[in-house]
């Protein structure tokens, strides 16, 4: 909890449920970005929440941990939607089998604009303070693509 990645990412998520009343929180905890505290979260969640038909975490690694508990506990992948971020090669290899979406972040796109922004900073020459390099949903008909990013 308090990364910058979490803050952002909760909070751009609470701007959504808000314009969605029809959404109901029922939890809102922390699995320290890792898939053995995620499965324990999920499992004790799913657990005290039969009906919980959505999980969204700030990673990867927390949304395969909350999609193996809820295998565990016999969810099907028709009865949950789960969403991870950072299209990691092991989500990818989910995608499609219990994760439903995940979200990719250029890094190599990130890389090359910080580069390109230093360069022209060193050069005396005005920078944006931000340039956001867009996030991509990746879903499991995309699969395939973003795979091949890794391979390159």
């Amino acid at each position: 909890m308090g990364l910058e990645a979490q803050i952002k990412r909760t909070e751009g998520n609470k701007k959504i449920f808000a314009q969605h009343p029809e959404i109901k929180v029922v939890a809102e905890q922390e699995a320290k970005w890792d898939r053995a505290k995620g499965m324990e979260v999920a499992e004790n969640l799913l657990s005290a929440h039969r009906d919980t038909n959505v999980i969204l975490s700030n990673n990867d690694e927390m949304a395969i941990g909350a999609l193996l508990a809820a295998k565990k506990l016999g969810f099907k992948d028709e009865d949950i939607l789960i969403v991870g971020i950072d299209a990691t090669p092991d989500a990818l290899a989910y995608l499609g089998n219990g994760l439903d979406a995940t979200v990719y972040q250029s890094a190599s796109g990130q890389g090359r604009l910080s580069a390109e922004m230093a360069y022209k900073a060193a050069l005396g020459e005005d920078v944006l303070k931000y340039n956001w390099i867009p996030f991509e949903l990746v879903t499991p008909e995309m699969k395939e693509q973003y795979i091949n990013k890794y391979k390159e």
